[in-house]
C-alpha cells in the first residue's frame, strides 16, 4: 500500500482563471499607463494653454414692452430718471482654455480687469451678479462692465444680468450686443457668442419622445442597479467563502490529508480534498469541506489575487453607480 503526502487540492489554478487574472492584470496597466499620459499631456496643455473666455448671451428680453392689451401702460425709474427702453440681458462667461487665469496685472489680462463693451445703441445701467462659481467682482460703467478676479479655474464660469437702455425708440429687431473692441489679454482671447448662436446642450433623452426616454430611463435603472448588486454579492461572496475555507482547513485539514494518504492509490476515493465523496466525509464524521476559494492558492492566502479581483469590483460598482445615478432624477 502506498501512501500519499501531497494534497491534490494544490494543483494549478485553471486556465480560465488563469486568463482572467493576466487580462485584469493587463487592463490595470493600460490604465495606469493612459492615466500618466493623460496626466502629462494635461500638465503640458496647461502650461502652453492660452487664456480663452467664451460669453454667451442666454436671453434677451425688453422689460419695457407691454403686450397689446388696451389701457395696459408700465413705466421703470432709475435714479429719479424715467426709463423708456429697458432690456436686461442674461449672459454667461466661461473659461475655456485648460489652465487657470490669472487675473492680475502684468500677468494674464492687459489691465486688472476683464471688460466688456456694450453695442453703442445701448448703455449699462446696472450689472447683477446672478451666479458664479469663482470669486469674481463686477462694475459697470455707461459703455460696458468689468470683471476683476484673482483666479479663474477651467470650465468655471458665472452668469450676470446686464441692465441697458437702448437711445432710441424701441426697436423690436434691435438687440443688445457686447463686444471687446481691445485685447483683454497679453496672449489669449474672449470670444463672444451672438443670442442666436448661444445654444443650451440638451441630454440625448430629452431629444426621444417621452415614452422611449421612460422606458430607457427605467431599463437603465434596472440594468445598472441589478449590476452593482451583483457585484456587491460577488465581492462579499469572495470574503466569505475564503473565511469558510480557512476555517476548515484549520481544524480538518491535516486529519482529512491523513486519512486519504492511507487510502489505495488505486481506489477510486483517492484524491484531493475536493475530489472526495460525500461518503468518505460521513464515514470519517468530517464536515464536507467549503467551496474552494479564488483568494487561496496552495492554501495560503494570495494578497495579489485579493488586490486584483476587488480592484475590478470596485471599478464596476463605481461605474453601474454612475450610471444609475445619472438617469435617477430628484
Amino acid at each position: 500500500m502506498s501512501t500519499h503526502n501531497t494534497d491534490k487540492t494544490t494543483v494549478e489554478l485553471p486556465k480560465f482563471f488563469c486568463f482572467t487574472k493576466k487580462t485584469v492584470e493587463r487592463i490595470i496597466t493600460l490604465i495606469t499607463i493612459t492615466s500618466a499620459i493623460v496626466g502629462i499631456l494635461s500638465w503640458r496643455d496647461s502650461k502652453v494653454s492660452l487664456p480663452k473666455v467664451r460669453l454667451s448671451v442666454l436671453n434677451n428680453q425688453c422689460l419695457t414692452k407691454v403686450a397689446s392689451i388696451p389701457r395696459l401702460t408700465s413705466s421703470f425709474v432709475f435714479d429719479g430718471r424715467e426709463v423708456r427702453n429697458l432690456w436686461v440681458s442674461k449672459i454667461r462667461l466661461e473659461n475655456e482654455c485648460n489652465r487657470n487665469i490669472i487675473g492680475v496685472h502684468g500677468h494674464d489680462l492687459m489691465s486688472s480687469n476683464l471688460f466688456v463693451f456694450i453695442a453703442k445703441e445701448f448703455r449699462v445701467i446696472q450689472t447683477e451678479l446672478e451666479q458664479s462659481e469663482f470669486d469674481v467682482d463686477v462694475q459697470s460703467c455707461n459703455e460696458g462692465f468689468s470683471l476683476s478676479f484673482t483666479k479663474w479655474r477651467p470650465r468655471q464660469g458665472c452668469v450676470l444680468k446686464v441692465y441697458c437702455e437702448g437711445n432710441g425708440v424701441f426697436d423690436s429687431s434691435q438687440f443688445p450686443s457686447f463686444l471687446s473692441d481691445s485685447e483683454p489679454f497679453t496672449q489669449g482671447e474672449l470670444i463672444v457668442a451672438d443670442y442666436n448662436e448661444a445654444k443650451q446642450k440638451t441630454c440625448l433623452l430629452k431629444r426621444m419622445p417621452y415614452w422611449l426616454a421612460v422606458s430607457c430611463i427605467f431599463i437603465g435603472i434596472i440594468v445598472f442597479g441589478s449590476i452593482g448588486l451583483i457585484v456587491v454579492y460577488c465581492f462579499v461572496n469572495n470574503w466569505v467563502v475564503m473565511i469558510k475555507r480557512i476555517r476548515w482547513n484549520r481544524k480538518y485539514r491535516e486529519r482529512a490529508l491523513s486519512l486519504i494518504s492511507k487510502l489505495p492509490s488505486d481506489s477510486e476515493a483517492s484524491g484531493g480534498i475536493d475530489c472526495m465523496p460525500l461518503d468518505f466525509w460521513r464515514n470519517n464524521n468530517i464536515p464536507k469541506p467549503p467551496k474552494r476559494s479564488f483568494f487561496l492558492y496552495k492554501e495560503k492566502i494570495c494578497w495579489s489575487e485579493i488586490l486584483t479581483m476587488n480592484f475590478m469590483f470596485i471599478i464596476v460598482f463605481l461605474l453601474a453607480c454612475i450610471a444609475t445615478c445619472a438617469l435617477i432624477h430628484v
